[in-house]
């Protein structure tokens, strides 16, 4: 019979099965990334000590799903601020679930996920939708004001400043003009935002500390790689930074990769790095990532939420 309480089961139903197919999709766009970033390694001209590299990988890894964690505590953070309620683990556990996402085509499907599934974590859509989409406008924040700071004291050498600075500017009216959108969403939507000091703390400072974990793992794999490069951790800040910034603003590419990529690449050979070592860390890296985006899925897959 086709009643209401039929309806709804068979809407269940659908939804529990399009959760299952999107996970395999992501995860296997997330395998696809990992065996292309294998087959780069193969390619290059380096002979790799694994015995010296995988160690630094699995941290890596481990460290990637850190940062993970970061966005969700950054995420609660925000759901707080615009007057909401979300308790810190379950984030985690959101964010967690949905980051391998961003590797498909597009780069938002992580975005898509978090408000599909902030429900599950008593989050109401109107705020899951403002809280998510002011993600990558803080994160962009967050990076504006560290390039801003660290890399005129960071960056020393032949770097194509006039392009920096007008990329910089070009971020902060992205800023500027991303931010007046948000505030008229909030009115139209009728969401009172409350202002928390820890809350607000909780979400620059995990930002931050996502940019952090981002340089740490790529100063641990060029210390493993080797090729005679020595940078000091300031100047490899500001590199990552850059770079990241570059994959966040690029839309359309799936997690920044081949942007991040090259614009670290450039930097980083600018700045007297071989070649050759920075192609094969920032590879090494990205698989890292990739490794540490699946196994934060596996993770929430096997966390019990709490109810």
């Amino acid at each position: 019979m086709n009643t209401p309480a039929a309806q709804s089961s068979r809407a269940e139903v659908g939804w529990r099965w399009a959760k299952r197919l999107g996970s395999v999709v992501a995860l296997a766009s997330g395998g696809w990334v990992l065996w292309q970033g294998a087959q780069g390694l193969r390619s290059q001209d380096v002979v790799l000590d694994w015995a010296r590299l995988l160690p630094v990988v699995v941290i890596g890894v481990g460290l990637w799903v850190a940062l993970n964690a970061l966005l969700g505590a950054a995420w609660a953070g925000m759901v707080r601020l615009l007057g909401g309620e979300v308790r810190t683990a379950d984030s985690v556990r959101l964010a967690w679930r949905v980051q391998v996402a961003k590797y498909l085509p597009g780069n938002v499907f992580h975005y898509a996920g978090r408000v599909a599934l902030a429900g599950e974590v008593g989050v109401r859509k109107t705020v899951a939708v403002v809280a998510t989409a002011a993600e990558p406008v803080l994160q962009l924040a967050v990076a504006c004001a560290a390039v801003a700071v660290v890399v005129p004291v960071g960056l020393r050498g032949d770097l194509p400043w006039p392009v920096l600075g007008v990329a910089l500017v070009g971020c902060l009216g992205v800023v500027a003009l991303a931010a007046v959108i948000l505030r008229r969403r909030l009115a139209k939507a009728g969401v009172q935002p409350r202002w928390r000091v820890g809350s607000a703390l909780a979400v620059v400072g995990s930002h931050l500390g996502v940019m952090v974990i981002q340089t740490l793992m790529f100063q641990l794999v060029v210390s493993r790689v080797g090729g005679g490069w020595e940078a000091d951790g300031l100047t490899l800040f500001g590199v990552v930074v850059v770079s990241w910034t570059a994959g966040l603003v690029v839309i359309g590419a799936p997690g920044g990769i081949g942007v991040r990529e090259l614009t670290l690449a450039v930097l980083a050979e600018r700045l007297g790095a071989p070649g050759e070592v920075v192609a094969v860390a920032a590879v090494l890296t990205r698989l890292a990532a990739v490794a540490g985006d699946v196994s934060s899925a596996a993770l929430a897959r096997w966390w019990p939420s709490k109810e």
